[in-house]
C-alpha cells in the first residue's frame, strides 16, 4: 500500500474519531443496537458454551454407554426389581456388559454423634457402582464385596453430605446414626465439579447429599428386591443392540419397571438447548441489524447536514473515492467502538452470571473476535449507502447553499 493512501487512511481515520467525539450523543444513540446486539452474542456463546460443557461432564459422569434399569415408581401396583430379571439379563447380555451394578435407594435420616442431623438419600450398593459413574475419592474407600457379603455397617459420604454431616472437617472413621443403625464413615468423596442438568428420569435432584452403604443381600430364596439397576456396557453400539432385547424381556416380565438411557436423555435436551439458542442468536442478529439501520441513518443525517463541507472537498480536488473512504472510516469507527463496548458489556454480563448463579459460563476469545467482527461488517455494510450519497453530491450545488 503506498504511502500516500496510508496517510490519507490515517488522516479519515482521525478525522472519524474527532467527529464523533463531538457528536457524542448522536453517536451513542446509534451505536446503542450494535452495543446491545454483540453483547448478546458474547452472553449467547458463553451459555451455550458452558451449557455444552456441562452435558460432556454429565455423559461422562453418567457414562456413555450406561443403561438403569428401574422400577416404576408411577404404576398401579409397582413391585421392586427382582434378582432374578437381573441373572437372566446379565446371561442373556454377558460378553456385551463391561459392569453392572445393583441399588437400594430410600430416604433416610442421619444423625452425628456431634448433633449434626439432616435428610439424605441412602443408596445401598456395589463397588463397581462408583466405577460405572466415575465416582472420584477424596479419601478412604469405595464399598467393597467383603462389606456386602459380612453386612458390613460402614458408609461413603458425598462432599457435600460429609460437609454438612461434620462440618469440623474430620469425616473418616465418624460414625453415623441411619435410621437408627449406626454405621462407621470410610470414605468421602470428592465435589462433583459440575451441575448435572435437571432430567426428571435421571432423578438427580439430590445427587450431592448422597450416602452409599453395601447392598443388602438376603438370602437365595427370598431374593434381593431393587429400586435400580445400572448396566455398563462396552461401547455405545453393543448398547444399542442390546436394548432391543432388554425392552422385549420387561415387556414379557411381571414386574413393573422402565428403561432409562442416559445419553439419549442427555442428548435430546442437548438438542433442546440448540435450538433455543439458535432463536436467542436470531434475536441477537436483529439487534445488530437494528443498530446497523441506526448507524446508516445517523450517517445519511450526516451526509445532509454536511453537504457545503463535501462540496468544498470535491471543489478543491477530492475524488469519489475519497469522499465514500471518508464517510466508511467514520461509520467504521463508530462500528468498532459498539462493537468493542458490547464486548466489555457482554463479559461483564457473564462474569456476573456466572457469580452470582450455578450457572457454567465458558467465555471464549473466539466469542469476542466473532462479535467484534461481526460489528464491523454492520458498520461497512450499512455505512456504505450513505458513504455513497455523499459521494454523489454536487459541488455547485452544495457551495451555492453554502452561500
Amino acid at each position: 500500500m503506498p504511502d500516500a493512501m496510508i496517510k490519507r487512511l490515517q488522516a479519515d481515520l482521525l478525522n472519524a474519531t474527532r467527529l464523533w467525539r463531538t457528536f457524542r450523543s448522536q453517536a451513542l444513540l446509534s451505536a446503542l443496537g450494535v452495543v446491545v446486539g454483540v453483547a448478546g452474542l458474547v452472553i449467547l456463546i458463553a451459555v451455550g458454551g458452558g451449557a455444552k460443557r456441562e452435558l460432556e461432564a454429565a455423559l461422562g459422569s453418567l457414562g456413555a454407554g450406561a443403561v438403569l434399569i428401574r422400577s416404576d415408581a408411577d404404576a398401579t401396583g409397582t413391585r421392586p426389581v427382582e434378582q432374578r430379571f437381573v441373572d437372566r439379563a446379565l446371561t442373556l447380555l454377558g460378553p456385551q456388559i463391561e459392569a453392572s451394578a445393583r441399588v437400594q435407594s430410600t430416604t433416610v435420616h442421619a444423625t452425628t454423634a456431634q448433633g449434626e442431623t439432616g435428610d439424605f438419600r441412602r443408596l445401598a450398593t456395589e463397588g463397581s457402582y462408583r466405577e460405572i459413574f466415575r465416582l472420584r475419592l477424596y479419601a478412604g474407600r469405595f464399598i467393597t464385596a467383603h462389606d456386602i457379603r459380612e453386612a458390613q455397617r460402614v458408609c461413603v459420604l458425598t462432599w457435600e453430605a460429609a460437609r454438612r454431616l461434620f462440618p469440623n472437617g474430620q469425616v473418616l472413621g465418624q460414625q453415623l446414626r441411619i435410621d437408627g443403625d449406626w454405621h462407621t464413615v470410610v470414605g468421602w468423596l470428592q465435589p462433583s465439579g459440575s451441575q448435572l442438568p435437571e432430567l426428571n428420569a435421571l432423578n438427580l435432584a439430590d445427587i450431592n447429599l448422597r450416602i452409599y452403604t453395601p447392598l443388602q443381600v438376603r438370602t437365595v430364596v427370598t431374593r434381593t428386591p431393587l429400586d435400580e439397576v445400572v448396566l455398563k456396557f462396552r461401547s455405545e453400539a453393543r448398547m444399542s443392540s442390546a436394548i432391543e432385547l432388554l425392552q422385549r424381556m420387561l415387556a414379557h416380565n411381571e414386574e413393573s419397571a422402565e428403561l432409562i438411557i442416559p445419553i439419549e436423555l442427555l442428548r435430546q435436551q442437548q438438542a433442546t438447548q440448540s435450538m433455543f439458542q439458535l432463536f436467542l442468536l436470531a434475536v441477537a442478529g436483529l439487534m445488530l441489524v437494528v443498530g446497523g439501520v441506526g448507524i446508516m441513518n445517523t450517517m445519511i443525517l450526516n451526509v445532509v447536514s454536511r453537504r457545503p463541507e463535501i462540496g468544498l472537498r470535491i471543489a478543491v480536488g477530492a475524488t469519489q473515492r475519497d469522499i465514500v473512504q471518508q464517510f466508511v472510516c467514520e461509520a467504521l469507527v463508530l462500528a468498532a467502538a459498539a462493537g468493542a463496548a458490547g464486548i466489555l458489556v457482554g463479559y461483564v454480563v457473564v462474569a456476573l452470571i456466572g457469580w452470582g448463579t450455578d450457572w457454567s459460563m465458558a467465555f471464549d476469545a473466539s466469542a469476542a473476535v466473532l462479535g467484534f467482527t461481526v460489528a464491523v461488517t454492520v458498520g461497512g455494510v450499512f455505512g456504505g449507502y450513505p458513504a455513497l450519497l455523499a459521494a454523489s453530491v454536487s459541488p455547485i450545488e452544495s457551495l451555492r447553499r453554502a452561500a
